[in-house]
């Protein structure tokens, strides 16, 4: 299964909504599917950036992935 970005207003990022509705997802997807890909930041410079900070702490396993073969 795969995520995409997502977005919340201005009570969403308040109250960290995105962690729940992450939880609530991988949740469901446990028994379901083999792997469950969060995505990441765009290129090799993003470390540390928040986005990929957050899918980092849900992940237990880190994998290149190349756009259009590349």
């Amino acid at each position: 299964a795969y995520s995409h970005l997502a977005c919340a207003d201005e009570v969403g990022y308040k109250t960290s909504a995105a962690y729940s509705l992450y939880a609530l997802a991988i949740e469901h997807f446990r028994e379901r599917v083999q792997f469950l890909d969060l995505g990441a930041g765009a290129g090799n410079e993003t470390k540390g950036a928040g986005l990929e900070r957050f899918k980092k702490g849900w992940a237990n396993d880190s994998r290149p992935v190349y756009l259009v073969g590349r």
